[in-house]
């Protein structure tokens, strides 16, 4: 049985990015492509009133799509069930970094660890809004789909 540190320091060690400055070029380009796509969902989301609470005075339903989007986007709402201070990004591009990576070394176990470590923390969140819910399972769907593109094109 091989000691876990034997096992990552083959691993790193086996990482061989040929363009590095164009890998995490595309690493970028696609976090915020897949950004975009789920802002696109969120801003929708918000203005139909899925965050609306008559009870705290907060109502969002009927705002302009295009300002909710761009506010969404650059997360500059100021409202904390708006803005995410672009956490779910740094994630995103920490997983378009490594997923190819784990990928093209046939390492699928770590990934699925990761994808359900992110699915039991934010288990309760979402009871209340499903479509919060619909929007993590698209950026996963899509953060592995460009991660395999990112494989095939780098591996």
């Amino acid at each position: 049985m091989l000691d876990s540190s034997v096992c990552f320091r083959q691993m790193i060690n086996a990482i061989q990015v040929e363009h590095p400055v164009w890998y995490f070029l595309c690493v970028i380009f696609f976090t915020l492509l897949i950004r975009a796509i789920l802002c696109i969902f969120k801003a929708w989301a918000i203005v139909n009133g899925e965050l609306d609470n008559e009870d705290q005075g907060i109502k969002w339903k009927g705002t302009k799509y295009w300002s909710m989007f761009i506010s969404s986007f650059l997360s500059n709402k100021r409202h904390v069930t708006i803005d995410d201070y672009w956490l779910p990004s740094v994630v995103g591009v920490f997983e378009l970094t490594v997923y190819p990576i784990l990928i093209s070394q046939g390492k699928w176990l770590f990934i699925g660890a990761w994808i359900g470590v992110k699915t039991a923390s934010s288990w309760g969140g979402w009871q209340k809004y499903r479509t919060a819910y619909n929007r993590f399972l698209l950026g996963n769907i899509l953060s592995l789909g460009f991660s395999m593109l990112i494989t095939w094109l780098f591996f």
